[in-house]
C-alpha cells in the first residue's frame, strides 16, 4: 500500500458510510430530526382525529343542539392542533446546521419551543372546554364521567412524559449546537 492509498483509507474511515467504518452505516437521528419527526406524526394523528370526530354525530345519547355542537367542538380542536403542528414540524425542519451560526440554531430552536409552549397555552384550555361541553352534553352520566376522568389521566401521564421528550430534545439542540 502506498502512503497515498494509505491516506486515503484513513480519510474515508471517518466518513458516515464508508465500508472502513462499518459503525458510523447506521445513521444517528438528530434531535432536530426527532423533533420535526414528533411534530409531524402529532399532526398527522390530529388530522386523523379531526376525520374522525366527524362520527360523534351519530352518538344515540347526543342531542340537539350538542349533536352538531360537540362535532364542530372536536373538529375544530383537533384542526388547530393539526395545523399548529404542522407548523412546528416545517419550522423545525427548516433549521440547517451546516449553513447557519451555532447562535441562529440556537436562536431559532428557542423561538420554537416557545411557540410550542405558547400552543400549550391555548391548546390546554381549548381542550378542557371542549370536554367540559361533551360532560355535560352527556347529562352527567356517572360511567361517561367516569371514563372521562379516566381518559384525563391516561391522557396527562401519556402528555407529561411526551412533553419531557421534547424539552428533552430542545435541550439537546442547544447542547449540540454549543
Amino acid at each position: 500500500m502506498t502512503t497515498e492509498e494509505l491516506q486515503k483509507t484513513w480519510q474515508e474511515s471517518g466518513r458516515i458510510g464508508s465500508p472502513y467504518n462499518p459503525r458510523m452505516n447506521s445513521r444517528r437521528e438528530t434531535a432536530l430530526e426527532k423533533l420535526a419527526r414528533e411534530y409531524r406524526r402529532f399532526s398527522m394523528v390530529a388530522l386523523v382525529m379531526t376525520i374522525v370526530s366527524l362520527g360523534l354525530y351519530n352518538f344515540p345519547w347526543l342531542e340537539m343542539p350538542w349533536k352538531v355542537v360537540i362535532p364542530v367542538l372536536f373538529i375544530s380542536f383537533f384542526a388547530t392542533a393539526s395545523t399548529m403542528d404542522h407548523w412546528l414540524a416545517n419550522g423545525i425542519r427548516s433549521i440547517d446546521c451546516s449553513r447557519m451560526s451555532v447562535r441562529e440554531v440556537i436562536d431559532r430552536s428557542l423561538f420554537y419551543r416557545r411557540r410550542h409552549h405558547q400552543f400549550m397555552m391555548i391548546l390546554i384550555p381549548y381542550a378542557a372546554i371542549v370536554l367540559g361541553c361533551l360532560g355535560w352534553a352527556s347529562r352527567a352520566d356517572i360511567y361517561m364521567l367516569m371514563g372521562m376522568g379516566a381518559g384525563f389521566l391516561v391522557g396527562l401521564a401519556i402528555g407529561i412524559r411526551k412533553y419531557m421528550d421534547f424539552m428533552a430534545s430542545y435541550r439537546d439542540i442547544a447542547s449540540d449546537a454549543e
